[in-house]
């Protein structure tokens, strides 16, 4: 008998050990078994390796950004060389606007273009010669202005009109043989082309406007047919290289005074006139010195 009443003390002393054990497992504040503590560790390792790997691919992605917009803009580059916006209006073609980029710097107008839209070839800074092809009748305003590295443009015999400031500060531009089609250049036409060396002027002309030529540095003669009946304010200011003004039409119009061509801004320039004409009378009256045609 007392054997068993020590069993049964036993069983009971370790029942009470079991539930002391297993209230310090879940009781607050006390310390996790090993297994648990080990899973937790696993856990926040886990946690700072996606962190890290967060950190890379940011950082990948940033330093990567650059070259994939680079790329993405050669393609848009690529595609928007081929397809210039051409459109269709009042039964005529327009060019709107050339490519951004090109492939050389040659660019031929395609076909069938009638008219060189306002601003189309504005500071492409990388073209350096133009066709224009047969059937182009106008170049509106300021349509190549800015283009620097342009040195030559085609025009076609069809060419009717030129805008104003059309080929202003087109400053490595060195010749101009427009089409016996156009009868007027317009204010500022080719301001600022201080390259420019040569102009043919076609026999039809009628009128030179405003800084037509203003600042062209490398201009050293004009020759002005007899159709020209009037040279407006400031035609040619600035054109400090130039000796020699050509005026074939005795009765023309010209604003001297108001022009810039006079002793104290183009010292240097004689005119050739026909003698004793209005135009001799005028150039002498402004301090210039004539010199006749035949001479």
């Amino acid at each position: 008998l007392q054997t068993e009443i020590l069993q049964t003390e036993i069983l009971q002393t370790e029942i009470l050990q079991t539930g002391i054990s297993s209230a310090s497992e879940t009781t607050p504040g006390t310390s996790l078994p090993a297994d648990a503590k080990s899973r937790a560790d696993a856990g926040k390792m886990n946690d700072e390796m996606n962190d890290g790997k967060k950190v890379v691919w940011g950082c990948l992605f940033l330093f990567l950004c650059p070259f994939f917009l680079s790329f993405i803009s050669e393609i848009v580059g690529c595609w928007a060389e081929t397809r210039p916006a051409i459109l269709s209006a009042a039964n005529e073609k327009v060019l709107n606007s050339a490519p951004k980029r090109f492939r050389s710097d040659h660019y031929e107008v395609p076909e069938g273009i009638q008219r060189i839209d306002s601003f189309a070839f504005s500071g492409r800074t990388t073209l350096k010669s133009v066709k224009l092809p047969a059937g182009t009748k106008v170049i509106d305003d300021y349509a190549f202005q800015g283009c620097t590295a342009l040195g030559s443009v085609t025009f076609p015999n069809e060419l009717r009109s030129v805008g104003r400031l059309a080929f202003e500060n087109c400053s490595s531009l060195r010749s101009v043989d427009l089409p016996a089609s156009v009868t007027i250049i317009r204010e500022g036409t080719f301001q600022g082309c201080s390259a420019l060396e040569s102009v043919t002027f076609p026999e039809n002309l009628s009128v030179v406007g405003s800084w037509a030529f203003k600042d062209c540095t490398s201009l050293r003669s004009i020759d002005l047919p007899a159709s020209v009946t009037w040279v407006a304010k400031y035609a040619f200011s600035g054109c400090t290289a130039m000796q020699t003004l050509t005026i074939r039409n005795p009765d023309a119009e010209i604003e001297f005074l108001e022009s810039g061509c006079y002793p104290y801004v183009l010292p240097n320039v004689k005119i050739r006139t026909p003698k004793r004409s209005k135009v001799w009378k005028a150039a002498e009256k402004a301090g210039y010195e004539c010199v006749p045609l035949d001479e």
